[in-house]
Protein backbone atom coordinates (compact mmCIF):
# COMPACT_ATOMS: atom_id res chain seq x y z
CA UNK A 1 0.00 0.00 0.00
CA UNK A 2 2.71 2.60 0.11
CA UNK A 3 2.32 3.30 -3.79
CA UNK A 4 -1.63 3.98 -2.05
CA UNK A 5 0.35 6.47 0.48
CA UNK A 6 2.23 8.08 -2.44
CA UNK A 7 -0.39 9.23 -4.72
CA UNK A 8 -0.81 12.12 -2.65
CA UNK A 9 -4.47 11.87 -3.00
CA UNK A 10 -5.93 11.88 -0.07
CA UNK A 11 -7.22 14.53 2.63
CA UNK A 12 -5.62 17.26 3.89
CA UNK A 13 -4.83 16.88 7.94
CA UNK A 14 -2.95 19.31 9.49
CA UNK A 15 -0.76 19.70 6.72
CA UNK A 16 -0.49 15.91 5.94
CA UNK A 17 -1.75 13.99 3.29
CA UNK A 18 -4.07 11.45 4.96
CA UNK A 19 -5.43 8.28 2.69
CA UNK A 20 -4.93 5.43 4.65
CA UNK A 21 -7.20 5.27 7.93
CA UNK A 22 -6.86 1.88 8.91
CA UNK A 23 -4.81 -1.43 7.29
CA UNK A 24 -5.04 -4.18 8.47
CA UNK A 25 -5.37 -8.18 7.59
CA UNK A 26 -7.11 -8.11 4.00
CA UNK A 27 -9.41 -4.71 5.49
CA UNK A 28 -8.61 -1.49 4.14
CA UNK A 29 -10.06 2.26 5.28
CA UNK A 30 -9.97 5.17 3.06
CA UNK A 31 -10.62 8.40 3.49
CA UNK A 32 -10.66 10.44 0.21
CA UNK A 33 -12.25 14.02 -0.30
CA UNK A 34 -13.72 13.71 -3.93
CA UNK A 35 -15.41 10.73 -5.99
CA UNK A 36 -12.72 11.61 -8.57
CA UNK A 37 -10.20 10.99 -5.67
CA UNK A 38 -11.79 7.75 -4.84
CA UNK A 39 -11.84 6.36 -8.60
CA UNK A 40 -8.32 7.20 -8.89
CA UNK A 41 -7.01 5.53 -5.88
CA UNK A 42 -9.30 2.48 -6.34
CA UNK A 43 -7.38 1.91 -9.07
CA UNK A 44 -3.85 2.05 -7.71
CA UNK A 45 -5.29 -0.42 -5.33
CA UNK A 46 -6.95 -2.90 -7.72
CA UNK A 47 -3.44 -2.74 -9.57
CA UNK A 48 -1.48 -3.15 -6.21
CA UNK A 49 -4.11 -6.06 -5.34
CA UNK A 50 -3.74 -7.51 -8.68
CA UNK A 51 -0.21 -7.56 -8.01
CA UNK A 52 0.19 -10.05 -5.60
CA UNK A 53 -3.32 -12.38 -7.02
CA UNK A 54 -5.60 -10.86 -4.56
CA UNK A 55 -9.13 -9.09 -5.68
CA UNK A 56 -11.61 -6.65 -4.50
CA UNK A 57 -15.21 -7.84 -2.55
CA UNK A 58 -17.66 -5.31 -4.20
CA UNK A 59 -20.18 -6.73 -2.28
CA UNK A 60 -18.09 -6.32 0.96
CA UNK A 61 -16.91 -3.02 0.18
CA UNK A 62 -18.77 -0.05 1.91
CA UNK A 63 -18.83 4.12 1.18
CA UNK A 64 -19.73 6.77 3.85
CA UNK A 65 -19.95 9.87 2.61
CA UNK A 66 -19.43 12.62 5.12
CA UNK A 67 -20.85 16.41 4.71
CA UNK A 68 -19.58 19.93 5.93
CA UNK A 69 -22.52 21.69 6.85
CA UNK A 70 -21.63 25.07 7.46
CA UNK A 71 -23.37 27.54 9.71
CA UNK A 72 -23.28 24.07 12.02
CA UNK A 73 -23.11 25.05 16.07
CA UNK A 74 -22.30 22.34 18.53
Amino acid sequence: MAQVARSRIGCNVGGMCINILVAYADDIVLLIPSWRGLQQLLDIVVQQCESINMSLNARKSVRIVFLRVIGLKW
